[in-house]
């Protein structure tokens, strides 16, 4: 079972005016929680009882006084959440009540503000002290908390123990604060069980669509929504999964007319439900129309997502926080991918993104141009969402099921490279530097920059972004740049502050420009990358395609040897950039391959250029790898 790292302090109170007296605000705000306890009587919301508890146990982290705590508070969403919860809040006036009493002194009410936020944090005394919420043992629990509750006032009050007026206030906030520990405990103790129940069935199903096993996602999602109904992400990972079923699976007409009336069904309630969070919910619609043949609804559902993802962020990400309650969500590989399918659903990117889908659908119907741009929507409507935590995973994204388009747009990527360094000694600490080079005969303009960097102790092809500051307003042909400001790294992994260069294991770049997205890369990484396609290759023994075989037959090598060094170049058509050529001199996995000096893109071809001491005789043949194959061809000797 897992842990939860929750206060369960929880206050709600009604903003009034200032002329009113506490006892007239405590009793109107006791019969407003009665009203809710009524209305919610029979609409019980196991994710909205479960948010409350939390964002409103967190807030008084945050806030200064009652007051601001009250106005934060007044504000709370008490729909759908359980009346038993709302018992607890009215279990709580009390406190309020010697609260609001204790402010009336100004200094004695900061101290006692001060005490009480800190002997609020029984939950998380309880957690830090080793207090385990087990299945099916919900009395041990809450008298477990009521017990380290009563441990941190004592902490807290000792803390004021020379201050007389302070300890007698804190003393009596204490005395109705641990009533409401004892009545609430078990209440809310019972809830986490079943919220803990429901991830565990929830989280399987967002491995499983990760894994791209749609049945297991259905099954694993109904469990879910048998334990709580009105499950948002349940809903939204069932519908998803049956599209995809419908549309790679199911091969008979009628069945495939029962499974899109099940999905309509499915998809008409959630917008009943969550009016608030429905931009998801139009990327699902989109899809459905699609696959019964409606182009243009289906354009205009995934135009109408677009609009709405940026709107309804708030709301769709609210539950973020809930996963971070749970200790356990960023310490595994699979967590990551929990959280990263999450993430796509709710800001609509991956699977979800309204753009790649038309973008699908436009490759789909043959128009490559279209795709591009819907592409470029893409990035420019997260852009606006000042999103860039999962950049990475759109460009994988777009590499995997859009990958003819997708480098159409940036044919010349192998030719431009960036190079980071560690700052200079008048930069911040812990900063690094950026130069970009462009070998290409292409004018690139607008330049954005961002670095996704690979640290130690995380996982394998978890990436971290990081803005590089200014943007480059053009980098002509053949010709590199350094970016004014340099780039400082703030980011801590598990508690540990990452130090740049020593901690970064591999660091890759994201261009952005007015017409380009695209993976950007030192020379370093492309070395390596075409290193591991050699192996491959030689592993694999496949045949060569017929293109590249055509390419390299027009291939010419020319050799001027030196007193001191040689110089060999190496041409090849142009039309070979798409399969992202690298070169070096003697095979690239012997000891000592030579890399070329220079690379340019020269009118119709690709040029290499060696400069090197070794002598022509011991240079045995030029090695080129490709997203193809790669191919051995010998260099002439006079």
């Amino acid at each position: 079972m897992k842990k939860f790292n929750i206060l369960f302090l929880v206050i709600l109170f009604s903003a009034c005016s200032e002329t009113k007296s506490p006892n007239s605000q405590f009793t109107q705000l006791d019969q407003q929680l009665e009203n809710s306890k009524t209305t919610n009587k029979n609409s019980l919301n196991l994710e909205a009882t479960i948010k409350v508890i939390f964002t409103l146990d967190e807030a008084i982290k945050n806030v200064k006084d009652v007051q601001e705590y009250t106005e934060y508070l007044y504000k709370q969403d008490l729909t759908g959440v359980a009346p038993d919860v709302i018992s607890c809040y009215q279990k709580l006036l009390p406190v309020l009540e010697n609260l609001y009493d204790a402010e009336a002194e100004k200094e004695v009410g900061e101290s006692v503000w001060t005490a009480f936020s800190e002997f609020g944090s029984v939950t998380a005394v309880a957690v830090n002290s080793g207090v385990q919420i087990y299945e099916g043992d919900i009395i041990r629990g809450s008298l477990n908390l009521a017990k380290a509750g009563a441990d941190a006032m004592s902490i807290a009050g000792d803390r004021y123990k020379r201050e007389v007026e302070v300890l007698k206030k804190i003393k009596k906030v204490k005395e109705t604060y641990l009533e409401y520990v004892k009545f609430s405990s078990p209440i809310f103790l019972k809830y986490m069980t079943q919220w803990d129940k429901l991830c565990a069935q929830r989280d399987q199903a967002y491995i499983s669509l990760y894994n791209s096993n749609y049945p297991k996602v259905i099954e694993f999602a109904d469990t879910a929504l048998e334990l709580s109904p009105n499950d948002r992400e349940s809903i939204l990972l069932k519908g998803f999964a049956l599209l995809s079923l419908n549309n790679n699976t199911i091969s008979n007409d009628e069945q495939k007319v029962t499974k899109l009336e099940e999905i309509e069904t499915i998809l008409a309630s959630y917008f009943e439900k969550f009016p608030s969070s429905t931009a998801p919910a139009f990327v699902l619609k989109g899809i459905l129309e699609y696959q019964k043949g409606e182009i243009e609804n289906a354009f205009t559902l995934f135009d109408e997502a677009s609009i709405l993802y940026p709107k309804q962020s708030e709301a769709l990400l609210d539950l973020m926080n809930i996963f971070k309650i749970r200790g356990s969500i960023f310490r595994s590989v699979e967590s990551e991918f929990i959280v990263k399918t999450y993430m796509s659903t709710m800001e609509g990117f991956g699977n979800f993104s309204p753009n790649f889908q038309k973008a699908i659908m436009h490759r789909n119907l043959g128009n490559n141009t279209k795709a591009i741009e819907e592409i470029k929507r893409h990035f420019f409507r997260r852009g606006n969402q000042v999103v860039q935590d999962y950049l990475p995973g759109d460009l994988n994204f777009c590499n995997k099921y859009l990958p003819t388009v997708f480098s159409e747009m940036f044919v010349e990527r192998p030719f431009v490279d960036i190079e980071v360094s560690e700052g200079s000694i008048i930069d911040p600490k812990n900063s690094l530097r950026v130069k970009m080079t462009n070998n290409s005969n292409r004018t690139i303009e607008n330049v954005r920059l961002f670095l996704c960097i690979h640290f130690t102790d995380s996982y394998k092809d978890n990436y971290q972004v990081f803005k590089v500051p200014d943007a480059l307003n053009s980098l002509p042909p053949y010709s590199e740049k350094d970016y004014k400001e340099p780039l400082e790294i703030d980011y801590e992994w598990l508690g540990n502050k990452k130090i740049v260069p020593e901690d970064i294991v591999k660091l890759r770049g994201v261009i952005i420009t007015d017409d380009i997205v695209s993976w950007i890369d030192e020379k370093g990484f492309k070395f390596q990358t075409a290193k591991d396609r050699s192996e491959e290759y030689s592993k694999l023994k496949t045949d060569l395609p017929n293109e590249l075989i055509s390419a390299l037959e027009k291939s010419e090598i020319s050799v001027d040897q030196g007193y001191v060094y040689n110089d060999i170049t190496f041409s090849v058509p142009k039309e070979l950039i798409n399969l992202e050529p690298f070169v070096t001199i003697n095979d690239i996995n012997s000891i000592n391959p030579i890399q070329p000096k220079s690379k340019q893109i020269d009118a119709q071809k690709l040029v290499y250029r060696f400069r090197t001491r070794v002598s022509v005789d011991n240079l045995k043949e030029i090695h080129i790898i490709t997203k193809s194959g790669s191919m051995k061809i010998p260099i002439p000797k006079s």
